[in-house]
Formats: C-alpha cells, structure tokens, sequence
C-alpha cells in the first residue's frame, strides 16, 4: 500500500519523505560584494581621522559616499552613506580650519 502526503504525492518509505517534494530552501546573501560593509567602515574611518588635517577623511568619505551608491542592497547601505557625508562634512570643516588658523598664525 503506497502512502501519500496532504499534496498527493507518493511517500516513499525507506526516507520518509514524499517524492518529487523540493530540497529545503536556505537563506543564501545576494551574489556580489558587500560594499555596504565597505562603505560603512570607511565612513567611521573618516569621522574618527577628521582631525588629521580633514584631508584623509575628505578622501575616505567621497570613497564611502561612492561605494553606498553603488551597493545593490539599498537599506544596508543608508548607514555607509551617512557615516560616509558626516566624514566628508567634518574633514571640510577641520580642513577649513586649519587653513584660517595657519592664515591668522602666519599673520602675526
């Protein structure tokens, strides 16, 4: 007597499985490079050296702001952008002012 699950198909007895059903689907991540992760590390980069003149964060966060645009995974990349233009926005300010400050001790 062959035994059938709530589908229709056969089950087959020595797997216990009916047959013809599917393998398990597994959560497998989104082919590519996970450039959100880049983005995002590198904006925390760009916040944390802003002091360093601005100018290595400057770099760091065009870089950042380039590789969150260009992530395939929209969500995940918002924080790499953000982190991305706050370093970009400090390391102008700092670059700003170090160059007035140099400006005003050059004057005296």
């Amino acid at each position: 007597m062959v035994e059938y699950d709530a589908n229709g198909n056969p089950i087959d007895p020595a797997q216990g499985v009916a047959q013809g059903t599917p393998p398990p689907q597994y959560y497998q991540p989104a082919p590519g490079k996970p450039l959100h992760v880049v983005s995002l590390v590198l904006g925390i980069i760009s916040i944390v050296v802003c002091w360093l003149f601005g100018l290595p964060s400057i770099v760091l966060g065009i870089i950042a702001v380039i590789l969150a645009r260009n992530s395939k995974q929209t969500y995940n990349s918002v924080p790499g952008f953000v982190t991305g233009l706050i370093g970009l926005i400090l390391g102008v300010i700092v670059l700003f002012a170090w160059l007035v400050l140099g400006a005003a001790l050059s004057m005296l």
